[in-house]
């Protein structure tokens, strides 16, 4: 079998509300054919803020990517709601 992802994490990204576990049985799928991380919102947990600004959130996802994988394609997971 051969995936689209070569090895390469997959991100998950948070919605609204901040929590990934709706991501979970995607997860189960992806795990066999690589790694997969999922990025809560800052602030979900006592004793941290939330960002305050979106370009902030990019800016600290952007690090959490570069942590992983140095350089892309970057493989992104996440839904909107509105």
């Amino acid at each position: 079998m051969i995936s689209i992802f070569e090895g390469s994490p997959v991100f998950c990204i948070h919605g609204l509300g901040g929590h990934v576990g709706a991501f979970g049985p995607l997860a189960r799928t992806l795990v066999p054919l690589g790694r997969v991380y999922g990025l809560l919102a800052r602030g979900l947990d006592a004793g941290r803020q939330p960002h305050e600004c979106f370009e902030d959130l990019a800016a600290l996802y952007g690090e959490e990517f570069l942590s992983v994988q140095r350089h892309g394609p970057y493989h992104l997971a996440g839904w909107s709601v509105g």
